[in-house]
């Protein structure tokens, strides 16, 4: 399934059966949970049948905060994920065609049983999970802070997390991703500002050098950070 060009936003749940008596450990098995773009191979020598169904990423997300990143097999089906197959395979044999309001209770039926059958599988995060990703993307942002075109989503993609799973990791800690990322420009300028042997660089350079890009940029973020202006803090 290839959910990278159609549905970037979106899940993959692949639910496998197989037939015959001799199966190996590869052919029991039974689900088969991916994120976007995620690639993985799986061989069966009997014949074998498949049911998939696409899930709204960061639906899941408001649910579990965080989602296997890449393509994880489960083995042995659990009761959740059978109850899960059985109403996809409801929902595709029912005719006529199910109306506006029962795609949309489908679709919330499905993100729900799908956020159950990981938190089945996984459990709830560790309480410190949230934190660890705050960190790796604290260190990321101190070490690329200076260059003006760092956003929040490239953050996320070096954490290897959604934006979504980011923002909520931040908020957690009361702040946020673009907060952040302008207080530790704030830091490296006022680092800049008051050791001496940067007094030759001019207000628009320290600017430029932090990622702020122009000394009024950088004027209004330490006048927020540390109460002060450039001016000032070089006095010192």
């Amino acid at each position: 399934m290839d959910t990278r060009s159609s549905y970037p936003e979106h899940a993959a749940f692949l639910f496998i059966t197989t037939e015959g008596e001799r199966r190996s450990a590869a052919e029991r098995s039974y689900v088969l949970q991916a994120p976007h773009g995620a690639v993985t191979r799986l061989r069966y020598r009997s014949r074998w049948a498949a049911t998939g169904t696409l899930i709204h990423r960061p639906s899941l997300e408001s649910v579990i905060p965080l989602i296997p990143e890449g393509a994880v097999v489960y083995t042995d089906p659990r009761r959740l994920e059978r109850s899960m197959v059985d109403l996809i395979r409801g929902i595709l044999d029912t005719a006529p065609a199910p109306s506006s309001f029962e795609q949309y209770a489908f679709a919330q039926l499905l993100t729900e049983m799908g956020a159950a059958v990981l938190l089945d599988r996984h459990g709830l995060p560790p309480s410190d999970a949230r934190e660890g990703v705050r960190r790796a993307a604290m260190a990321f942002i101190a070490h690329q802070s200076g260059d003006p075109g760092l956003a929040p989503l490239d953050v996320a993609r070096h954490v290897r997390v959604s934006l979504r799973t980011l923002q909520a990791a931040f908020s957690a800690a009361d702040t946020s991703i673009a907060a952040e990322i302008r207080r530790q420009r704030a830091r490296c300028a006022h680092s800049l500002l008051t050791e001496a042997r940067y007094a030759p660089l001019s207000f628009d350079e320290v600017a430029v050098r932090t990622g702020f890009g122009s000394a009024m940029t950088l004027r209004r973020a330490l006048r927020e950070e540390y109460g002060a202006t450039p001016r000032s803090l070089r006095r010192r």
